[in-house]
């Protein structure tokens, strides 16, 4: 039976060493819930790296500052300058009609101005912020060089300044005109 004893000896041994381990690894984790307050190197080194920390974070913050200003201000522009275009092409086709009307009348223009200002071209003529038109004259010539048929002379109908009213024929027929040439015209 000393077999056994030294069997049970060993495997008491066992136990104990296991214990002894789960006793250990017991007291190392209460060894690491227990807080060390940093060493002072420690604390100069995590007082850097937060300072880093809040320089770049500080930087950041102002460049993204600057580029939301800066595409607040790209996109305010995108937005006036479509309202500009929007604007003008209601009131640009109105204004250059108008102004094309009255110079095809000083042109010389005999025929209705509807068939030429279909024929103009919008984007080559500009309006001024005056309100000068550009263009135009250089379309007017064009269109007197290629549709002459179009520009002439006016030629004014007969006017009869007389009384219209009144009309009473004084030659009624031979007899009365031998009778004024007897009387002498009274």
């Amino acid at each position: 039976m000393p077999e056994r004893d030294e069997d049970e000896r060993d495997d008491l041994l066992d136990d104990d060493v296991e214990e002894q381990d789960r006793d250990d690894e017991d007291q190392d984790d209460a060894d690491k819930d227990e807080w060390k307050p940093p060493s002072e190197m420690e604390w100069r080194k995590v007082q850097r790296a937060l300072k880093r920390a809040n320089k770049e974070a500080e930087n950041l913050r102002r460049n993204t500052e600057t580029v939301d200003e800066a595409e607040k201000e790209e996109t305010e522009k995108k937005i006036r300058d479509t309202a500009v275009k929007e604007s003008e092409a209601r009131w640009k086709p109105i204004v250059v009609r108008q102004a094309a009307r009255a110079a095809l009348a000083e042109a010389g223009l005999v025929k209705n101005p509807n068939r030429l200002l279909k024929l103009l071209d919008m984007d080559d003529i500009d309006v001024s912020e005056d309100g000068d038109i550009d263009g135009l004259d250089e379309q007017i010539r064009d269109f007197k060089k290629e549709y002459p048929e179009f520009f002439g002379r006016r030629t004014p109908r007969d006017v009869d300044g007389g009384d219209k009213g009144s009309r009473v024929s004084k030659n009624k027929g031979s007899a009365d005109v031998i009778a004024r040439a007897l009387t002498g015209g009274r």
